[in-house]
């Protein structure tokens, strides 16, 4: 009787810097320079081989980084990753405001060698469900935007709990934020109307969030610097929550109901863009019968020459991602050991969608 040899159940050794270092004839130290793409350290044609030999002997990065993490939490330390999470709201996906964010987060997080990962999320939903990744602790922090609730699931995910949070736009407590300066966004937007003898403004109020208490309180200022009492000059809707069309439509009902209004502050460039032609329809000229003033220089009523017609507040949005981006990553390495607010300056663009009231 023969006897078929036991073939072992454990898996193959990992392919180490050790193995990698003897084939090639160099140093641990160079393999490890070359496998990081460190060309102040390895030749090109030195680095070009050792990457062939360690694809051929089937070197795994990712075990030896996640031995790493394993031992530095035994000794109450940690490796970085070089990841940071974004919450998205999927809604405005293809909104030019969100997608100049995402432009300037992904600019300076790719230079300095940190992948992003996207996490879209819902602003109807309940909660959000955390990808694996967080529970695994492989995210060195993560950037929201607009979601408190996403903040109170990473504060109380064991694995991410005490790594740094970043909101942009809204600033939120229990993290660092990086926002525009709404106040005097709004400010001036209005006292560039007050100045045309627009004296009585209609604008639009969400008092769930800072930004647009901040830009309540600017017009309202503008209003006393003018010598007008906002109780009387300052007329607002609700924040619109189903669409443009419809807001469009309160908006009518309210200008028909208060014929003394004649300038409108918009919320945002998309919704002025989109609200204009509406308010043609139904026989409003612009800036003649009403004036608009956008929020954010992110989209543009053209003219048939492809010029800009919107005067508006500019908001510097690939500027914030890029100081979010930077931020965060100052608070992962440590070099920023507390959160901070930061806030970026606001201007106006005067364009050709205001007038004085009754100049047609």
């Amino acid at each position: 009787m023969t006897h078929q040899p036991i073939q072992s159940c454990r898996p193959a050794r990992p392919v180490t810097l050790k193995d990698i270092a003897e084939r090639c004839g160099v140093s641990k130290i160079t393999v490890s320079c070359a496998l990081r793409g460190d060309r102040r350290q390895v030749a090109q044609a030195t680095m070009e081989r050792i990457i062939a030999v360690a694809r051929e002997m089937g070197y795994d990065s990712a075990y030896h980084h996640a031995a790493r993490s394993l031992r530095y939490s035994q000794l109450d330390q940690r490796v970085l990753s070089h990841v940071v999470a974004l919450f998205f709201p999927l809604e405005e996906i293809q909104v030019p405001y969100f997608a100049a964010l995402f432009r300037g987060l992904q600019e300076v997080l790719s230079e300095e060698k940190y992948a992003l990962i996207t996490n879209l999320t819902s602003r109807g939903s309940a909660e959000c469900a955390l990808p694996a990744i967080f529970s695994r602790g492989d995210v060195d922090g993560a950037i929201l935007l607009d979601h408190d609730r996403v903040l109170q699931q990473l504060l109380q995910e064991p694995a991410f709990g005490s790594r740094p949070l970043l909101s942009m736009i809204h600033a939120l407590p229990g993290c660092s934020s990086v926002v525009a300066d709404d106040y005097h966004g709004a400010y001036i937007a209005a006292q560039h109307l007050l100045s045309l003898g627009h004296h009585h403004i209609l604008h639009y109020y969400d008092d769930r969030y800072a930004l647009y208490r901040q830009r309540f309180e600017g017009i309202c200022q503008a209003c006393w610097d003018a010598g007008l009492d906002p109780a009387s000059a300052l007329h607002y809707l609700p924040w619109p929550k189903t669409g443009v069309a419809s807001a469009v439509n309160a908006t009518l009902e309210y200008l028909y109901a208060h014929r003394e209004v004649r300038a409108l502050l918009m919320p945002n460039d998309y919704m002025a863009v989109r609200a204009i032609p509406l308010l043609q329809q139904a026989g409003l000229h612009i800036p003649e019968d009403i004036s608009i003033v956008g929020f954010d220089d992110t989209e543009a009523w053209l003219d048939a020459n492809g010029g800009n017609h919107l005067t508006t507040v500019q908001v510097p949005i690939m500027e914030i991602g890029r100081v979010a981006a930077r931020t965060i990553i100052r608070r992962i390495t440590g070099e920023l050991e507390e959160d901070t607010v930061i806030t970026l300056s606001t201007a106006l663009v005067c364009r050709s969608s205001t007038a004085q009231p009754g100049c047609g």
